[in-house]
């Protein structure tokens, strides 16, 4: 009796093993994932912003030469 028992604690401890290995596995896949989107979204943002600040400079000389 206590064979099929242990063998049963065996084989669940072995599944709880797998399915967190996977979990894992899936949790650091996803994370990266999330990390590339957030430095793309950055980097457009950062694009933005460097749009701005020229466009900005653009029309402080304008500015400038038309007094």
């Amino acid at each position: 009796m206590k064979d099929k028992s242990q063998k049963k604690r065996g084989s669940i401890s072995f599944e709880w093993i797998v399915i967190t290995t996977l979990l894992v596995i899936g949790l650091i896949s996803g994370l990266g994932a999330l990390r590339n989107s957030i430095v793309e979204k950055l980097d457009d943002l950062t694009t933005s912003v460097e749009n701005l600040n020229k466009q900005a400079e653009q029309a402080e000389t304008t500015a400038e030469q038309t007094l």
